[in-house]
C-alpha cells in the first residue's frame, strides 16, 4: 500500500513526538499545515509492495537497499546478578526490482551469535526471506520464509521502533515472536472509500511441531524451515481494517497439526488494535489457543503428566508524547528537529494452561519512559514488576517470585 507506512510513521513519531507541551500556538500552526502537506503527498492511491515490513520503508526503484537495527539492553533483576546483554544486530535488505517484483531479507544475529567466550550461547538466523509479485494492489504473492501475520507485533517487531525494551509476555509465548515459517501465500488492500482501508494477508507454511510446554507457550513449537514432522500444513492470516488515519484494527488466525502423526490440531485467533490522537497512542494484542491435550515428557522421554489447555493472554500499552519547551535549547534538544520523550505504561497476562493454577500463571506491569532524539534511536528506561497469579488467588506468599527488576536499553535503527 502506497506511502501508507510511511505515513503512519510520520504520524506516530512525527506528528505525536513534535506535539510540545508548552509549543507556541505559532508553532503548532506551522506543524499542523506541515502535517496536512504530508498527508495530501502520500495519500495512499496504490499498495505498495513489500507490506508491513519495516526493511521496506526507504528504497528506490532499481536499488537494493541495506539496514537493520541494533539493540544494548541492561538488567539490574532483585536479589540477582545485574547483566548487560548484547541482545541483537539484524541486518536487513531490500530490493525493489521494478513497481511488481521485490525481495526482502532480515538475518539476524543475538547474543554476539554462534561463538561467544566459548559459551555458543548466542544465535544466527535468517528472520524473513521472501519474494513479493504484485499482480494487482489487491493481489500480491509472497513466498519464503514468513513472518505469520497474527497480531501487530510478530510483523512490526523492531527494537527502534517500539517504545519498551522486552516485549510483551503475549508476543513471547502465546505469540512466540519472532514466528517465521516457510510457505506462500497472498496479501493486499481494498479502499471501499476515501476513508476506509482494508487489508489482508493469508498464507500456507510447514505448520507447528510437537514442543508446546506450559511456561513457554508454543515458542518451542515453531517449526523448522528445512523439513516437517507431518505430512499437514498451516492456514494463517491476518484481515485488518481502518476507518480513518490514526484508527486499525485487525483479527488474525492460525490452524495447524502439530504432532508427528498429523492428528491433534491447534487453532489461535488473535485481535489488535492501535490508536493515536495527538499526544497519545493505545495499542494491544490479546489471543486464544485451542489445541488436542498434548503429554508433557522429561529429557529421557519420560512421561511428566499432560497439557491440556487453553491457552490465552493480552497486553494493553498506552504511550503519551512529549517534548517540554524548555528542553530544546539543551543537549536533549538543539540539533535535532523532532526530539521526543515517551512516556508508556502496559500491563501484561498469559495463562499457558488454563485447566491448572500454578506458577506460570503470570501478570506483568511495565512503567517507564524513553528518549529519542531522532524517530530511529531510543533510549528506554523501565520498571518491570512480575506477579505470580497463584500467589494473589491463594493468598501464599510463597508462591511469590522476587523477579521484578530494572531494565534500560538503547535502540538504532539504520
Amino acid at each position: 500500500m502506497k506511502y501508507l507506512i510511511k505515513l503512519a510513521l510520520i504520524l506516530i513519531f512525527g506528528f505525536s513526538a513534535s506535539f510540545p507541551v508548552l509549543a507556541e500556538e505559532e508553532e503548532k500552526d506551522e506543524l499542523t499545515e506541515e502535517i496536512e502537506d504530508k498527508k495530501e503527498e502520500l495519500q495512499p492511491t496504490k499498495a505498495r509492495i513489500g507490506g508491513r515490513n519495516i526493511s521496506a520503508f526507504s528504497r528506490a526503484l532499481g536499488q537494493t537497499v541495506i539496514g537493520g537495527y541494533f539493540d544494548t539492553e541492561y538488567f539490574f533483576p532483585e536479589n540477582k546478578n545485574s547483566f548487560f546483554d548484547q541482545h541483537r544486530l539484524i541486518l536487513q535488505l531490500s530490493s525493489l526490482f521494478n513497481e511488481r517484483m521485490f525481495f526482502n531479507t532480515e538475518i539476524e544475529l543475538e547474543h554476539g551469535g554462534f561463538i561467544n567466550a566459548g559459551l555458543n550461547d548466542g544465535e544466527l538466523k535468517i528472520e524473513q526471506a521472501f519474494i513479493d509479485y504484485k499482480i494487482e494492489d489487491w493481489l500480491i504473492f509472497r513466498g519464503g520464509a514468513v513472518l505469520i501475520p497474527v497480531g501487530r507485533l510478530n510483523v512490526l517487531h523492531d527494537s527502534d521502533y517500539r517504545d519498551t525494551t522486552p516485549r510483551p509476555l503475549f508476543t513471547t509465548v502465546i505469540v512466540p515472536t519472532t514466528w517465521t515459517e516457510p510457505g506462500a501465500g497472498f496479501y493486499g488492500l481494498f479502499y471501499p472509500n476515501d476513508d476506509w482501508e482494508i487489508n489482508y494477508e493469508v498464507y500456507v507454511t510447514q505448520g507447528m511441531i510437537e514442543g508446546l510446554q506450559d511456561g513457554n507457550g508454543l515458542r518451542k513449537a515453531r517449526p523448522s524451515l528445512k523439513t516437517d514432522n507431518n505430512a499437514g500444513k498451516a492456514v494463517n492470516g491476518r484481515f485488518g481494517f481502518s476507518p480513518f488515519i490514526g484508527l486499525d484494527f485487525g483479527l488474525g488466525g492460525y490452524y495447524s497439526h502439530f504432532d508427528n502423526q498429523n492428528q491433534k490440531q491447534l487453532g489461535m485467533i488473535v485481535a489488535d488494535f492501535n490508536y493515536t490522537l495527538g499526544p497519545f497512542e493505545l495499542l494491544g494484542e490479546g489471543g486464544y489457543v485451542g489445541f488436542d491435550p498434548v503429554s508433557l515428557k522429561d529429557s529421557n522421554g519420560k512421561e511428566t503428566g499432560k497439557l491440556n489447555g487453553p491457552m490465552w493472554g493480552y497486553y494493553l500499552e498506552g504511550h503519551y508524547h512529549l517534548f517540554p519547551e524548555f528542553l530544546k535549547m539543551t543537549f536533549l534538544g538543539e540539533s535535532f528537529s523532532n526530539p521526543v520523550f515517551t512516556l508508556f505504561g502496559r500491563v501484561d497476562q498469559v495463562d499457558t494452561d488454563s485447566s491448572k493454577l500454578n506458577q506460570n500463571d503470570r501478570t506483568q506491569l511495565t512503567l517507564g519512559f524513553n528518549y529519542r532524539p531522532i524517530p530511529s534511536t531510543a533510549f528506554k528506561f523501565e520498571y518491570q514488576w512480575n506477579i505470580e497469579n497463584e500467589a494473589i488467588l491463594t493468598g501464599d506468599p510463597s508462591k511469590e517470585k522476587a523477579d521484578n527488576q530494572f531494565i534500560a536499553s538503547v535502540a538504532v535503527g539504520f
